[in-house]
C-alpha cells in the first residue's frame, strides 16, 4: 500500500460543537475553506485535537462524513478510527473505507495497553485489517496513549504483518527515533511530523508533512517556517518557530490546550462550541488574559490570512 506521500501543513481539526456541546457539522464547510485559503493540505480528522474519545461512534462518523464533503485532490482526508472497543473500531474503519477516505489510522489503546511491542504491533495489525484497502497510519502520541516502544522497531515488524502500513503520525518528541524511522527501509514508510512546537526539528530530520492542532489557526507561520527553510533562510525559520512556541506556551498556560485552542478559532471566526466534560472551558477572565497574551506577541497578525 502506498503512503500519501504528502508535502506540507496537515490539521488536526477540533471537533464542531453547537452551544449546547452537541455535533454540528454545519461548521465544517467554514472550517474547510479557512483551512484551504491558509494552504492546508489536508485534515486527520477524529484524533486527539478532534476529541476523539469523548464522541459517540455515530457522532465520529457524522463528523467525517462532513469533512469528506470538503475533500479535494488537494486536499486529503484521513481519518482516525482508534476506539478502546476494537469492535468500534471495526464500525469506524469499515466506515472510513466506505466513505472514501484517503487513509485512516489508530492510535495504541488507551485503557487496557499492549505490554510488548509484539502485542501492540498484532493489534494494530487487526485494525489495519479492516480497511485493508486504505493506506494505515499508526499514530504515536505516548504522552496521551502511555504506550511507547520505538517506532524504528515497530515499522521493522509491523511491516511484516500488516500489508497496508503506509507510515505514523510521529508525535513524541524524540529527534533519534524519529529520524531512523524516516531512514527505516529506504524510506519505505511516509513518517508525518506530529509535534507543533518542533517542526523545525522535523524539516531538518527530512519530514515533508506535518499533523498539528494550531495549524487550524496558524497556518500561515507554520508555512513561512516551512518556505524559510527549504529556502536556506535558516535564521528566519528558527525565529518563525521561536514565535510559534511562544504561542503555543500561552495556550498551554491557560490551564486547558483544547479549550484554549477553541477559544482562539472563535476570536478568528469560527465558532465550534465548548469542549466536551470532562475538559472545561475558559472562563472569562481566562479567555481575558489569553487574547491580551497571545495580541503581546502579535499572534493576530499572523493567524489566518
Amino acid at each position: 500500500m502506498k503512503p500519501l506521500r504528502l508535502h506540507g501543513l496537515v490539521a488536526a481539526p477540533f471537533a464542531p460543537f453547537n452551544k449546547e456541546g452537541d455535533v454540528d457539522c454545519s461548521l465544517v464547510s467554514a472550517y474547510a475553506s479557512l483551512l484551504k485559503e491558509n494552504g492546508v493540505v489536508g485534515v486527520f480528522v477524529n484524533g486527539t485535537s478532534g476529541e476523539s474519545h469523548s464522541l459517540t461512534v455515530e457522532e465520529r462518523k457524522e463528523i467525517a462524513e462532513a469533512w469528506m464533503r470538503e475533500s479535494s485532490n488537494s486536499f486529503s482526508i484521513m481519518l482516525h478510527v482508534g476506539h478502546a472497543s476494537i469492535k468500534e473500531c471495526e464500525k469506524l474503519a469499515r466506515h472510513a473505507h466506505d466513505i472514501g477516505g484517503a487513509a485512516f489510522g489508530t492510535m495504541a489503546p488507551i485503557f487496557f495497553k499492549p505490554s510488548s511491542l509484539h502485542g501492540l504491533v498484532d493489534h494494530c495489525a487487526k485494525e489495519a485489517n479492516f480497511a485493508a484497502d486504505l493506506p494505515y497510519y499508526y499514530y504515536h502520541i505516548p504522552q496521551m496513549s502511555g504506550v511507547d516502544f520505538s517506532m524504528r522497531d515497530f515499522l521493522e515488524l509491523a511491516g511484516k504483518q500488516i500489508p497496508n502500513l503506509a507510515g505514523i503520525k510521529f508525535s513524541k518528541v524524540d529527534p533519534a527515533d524519529l529520524k531512523a524511522s524516516m531512514d527505516y527501509n529506504g524510506g519505505k514508510y511516509e513518517i508525518m511530523h506530529g509535534n507543533d512546537e518542533s517542526l523545525i526539528i522535523g524539516l531538518v530530520l527530512g519530514a515533508k508533512a506535518a499533523i498539528g492542532s494550531t495549524y487550524s489557526f496558524a497556518a500561515p507561520l507554520y508555512n513561512q517556517i516551512i518556505d524559510h527553510f527549504n529556502a536556506g533562510r535558516i535564521k528566519q525559520a528558527r525565529e518563525c518557530q521561536r514565535d510559534a512556541i511562544l504561542m503555543v506556551r500561552e495556550l498551554f498556560k491557560s490551564g486547558s490546550l483544547l479549550a484554549a485552542c477553541k477559544f482562539v478559532m472563535k476570536e478568528i471566526g469560527i465558532d465550534l462550541g465548548p469542549v466536551r466534560s470532562p475538559l472545561q472551558d475558559l472562563d472569562a477572565s481566562e479567555k481575558g488574559t489569553l487574547r491580551t497574551r497571545l495580541e503581546s506577541l502579535g499572534f493576530f497578525s499572523y493567524s489566518c490570512k
